[in-house]
């Protein structure tokens, strides 16, 4: 029934049983409707009259105090007590839930791109077993001396001369290698995947550092700013969802 001045009075009344079910609620609305049209065929009136609904609302009360009615009809004192704050709980667990993933997407900016430093970084030197320039986008390499792979990131590989790096860098050689001190495995003999910065032999130097830094030390500002503004935002919407639900809930009492 699209009867306006009824229609936002139970709806008003509605926002004051947002702990009840949708079953529960779509209960109260059918009698209240029920309660108009009753008063209508007593009257002989058209219960999409506006004067006769301001009447039924006169007579009902205002939508504080028949919520309260219906609340105290439907919610026993264990729903208002435990059961009523536990589903509050339940409701606010999307808020949480998208908090937590800002909170992540900062700390997962911060390992995906430190900076290159003397802090940050390790020296280590071995005989090139493979070079897998195939692999996805990134470059792959394996030493004798380690089982770790040595990977350079499609984000570095744009700075290579991968002709060059095919052609000149064969297995046997002798390399060094300037990379991330977090990844590297602490003994030869452990496996992992350690970001390389700088790639280098006796006669060349195929991936500079100094050419990296910069490359990272934008990146890593662009990966926090996103992060935090995304951080920011999950949080903003949090307390909005969380004062939305609470903002909705009048008790009983007042």
């Amino acid at each position: 029934m699209n009867a306006q001045p009824f229609a936002t009075y139970v709806r008003r009344v509605l926002r004051h049983l947002y702990d009840l079910t949708p079953a529960q609620r779509r209960a109260i609305e059918a009698e209240l409707y029920a309660h108009l049209e009753d008063w209508a065929a007593e009257q002989g009136r058209s219960p999409g009259d506006a004067d006769l609904q301001a009447e039924v609302i006169e007579e009902l009360g205002t939508h504080q105090e028949v919520g309260r009615s219906f609340a105290l009809a439907y919610c026993t004192p264990r729903r208002r007590g435990f059961w009523f704050w536990f589903n509050r709980l339940l409701r606010a667990e999307v808020a949480a839930c998208i908090a937590l993933v800002g909170l992540l997407s900062g700390w997962m900016a911060q390992e995906m791109a430190p900076p290159v430093s003397a802090a940050n970084v390790a020296e280590i030197s071995g005989t090139l077993a493979r070079l897998d320039t195939a692999c996805c986008d990134d470059v792959l390499l394996e030493l004798r001396e380690y089982r770790a792979a040595f990977v350079i990131n499609s984000d570095l590989v744009k700075l290579l001369d991968l002709e060059r790096l095919r052609g000149e860098l064969q297995p046997g050689q002798l390399v060094s290698l300037t990379v991330y001190r977090r990844w590297l495995p602490g003994e030869p003999d452990q496996a992992g995947s350690t970001p390389v910065v700088e790639l280098r032999t006796a006669n060349a130097i195929y991936l500079d550092r100094n050419a990296v830094a910069p490359a990272r030390q934008y990146s890593q500002p662009m990966l926090q700013t996103v992060a935090v503004s995304a951080c920011m935002l999950c949080l903003v919407v949090a307390l909005l969802h969380l004062s939305r639900r609470l903002g909705r809930w009048r008790p009983t009492w007042a």
